[in-house]
């Protein structure tokens, strides 16, 4: 029971316990109610985020190989020799002390395409 005044007058509140807390279900509701436990992992994932997953990883793999394959058809284009001589004077005046080690780099660089195209065709 609290009781409080207010200047001239007074009330009194009345607190039953049964208003406190929510009424209890009774057993026979909590059977009926009862849903089956889940038996899959929490790392599983449903359908349409598969799928999601798959278009993404799909897509980075397709434009990394769409830049790889546009970058050695321009050089082949401009010409692997004209390129080597490019990026090898550009190199010798940004880093003018390191030319050996970075020339012998660059000509494995620039003779792995033809490398790895006789890997795959066997020739």
């Amino acid at each position: 029971v609290s009781t409080q005044s207010t200047g001239t007058q007074s009330y009194s509140m009345e607190v039953q316990s049964s208003q406190l807390s929510p009424p209890s279900p009774s057993a026979s509701s909590l059977v009926s109610n009862a849903s089956p436990a889940k038996t899959h992992s929490s790392w599983e994932m449903s359908n349409d985020t598969k799928t999601v997953v798959y278009e993404v990883i799909g897509g980075l793999v397709l434009f990394s190989v769409t830049k790889k394959l546009g970058v050695y058809l321009l050089a082949r284009w401009y010409g692997f020799p004209r390129l080597y001589l490019k990026i090898s004077r550009a190199h010798n005046v940004l880093f003018p002390g390191y030319n050996d080690r970075f020339r012998s780099h660059l000509r494995t660089f620039m003779r792995y395409p033809r490398v790895l195209y006789s890997k795959l065709t066997g020739n």
